[in-house]
């Protein structure tokens, strides 16, 4: 009872840092600082796979996001692959598809031509797994078949058509039923002349 009085006099009349309504704090974000990279750059439209180098067929190293930039560093003697820098590649540095990027901050062709060198690696041969690799090992290098599974022969479908000698010995089971029937009435009927005699 003491409870709901103290209540409702608070209720009434709240205390005066409530009443006069103490200031309000509201927060405001501030958005970070987004880095501007000073000279040219390679603006990704799309996911770009970063490479060793400028082909296909070289390593991947790593990727540029849509929306990503890269600063540019040069561009291949055949124009179709761009050279940027991007942080731990190899020399900190990697080539990109020219088709699929926007350059910003410079025209192609003021571009410097980077020379290349490297071949690209050989394709990787194809090795045994480990446990067929110790096989081989255990039957002195004799290289030996690995098993194959065979699948069973297929099962023929089955065939519930009657020959003409079945059906001719059979009996259809409609007279079994009428038969049946017939002679129950029978007997039903001779077991109520019983109980009249």
């Amino acid at each position: 009872m003491c409870g709901m009085f103290l209540l409702s006099t608070w209720i009434a009349d709240p205390p005066a840092t409530y009443a006069q309504g103490a200031a309000t704090f509201t927060p405001t974000y501030t958005p970070p600082a987004t880095p501007t990279l000073a000279g040219p750059v390679a603006y990704a439209a799309d996911q770009i796979n970063v490479r060793t180098g400028p082909e296909v067929s070289f390593p991947q190293v790593g990727l540029l996001v849509i929306g990503q930039t890269a600063p540019l560093l040069g561009r291949s003697e055949s124009g179709g692959w761009l050279l940027v820098e991007y942080l731990g590649a190899p020399d900190n540095t990697g080539w990109i598809s020219r088709d699929l990027v926007q350059i910003r901050g410079i025209d192609f062709g003021a571009l410097e031509i980077v020379p290349f060198d490297g071949t690209p690696p050989p394709p990787p041969t194809p090795s045994p797994p480990p446990e067929v690799q110790q096989l081989i090992e255990e039957r002195n290098g004799e290289a030996t078949v690995v098993p194959t599974y065979t699948f069973p022969p297929t099962l023929s479908a089955l065939d519930f058509q009657t020959t003409a000698a079945s059906q001719q010995s059979s009996v259809p089971p409609a007279i079994i039923l009428i038969s049946l029937l017939a002679v129950s009435i029978i007997f039903g009927g001779l077991a109520i002349l019983r109980r009249r005699i």
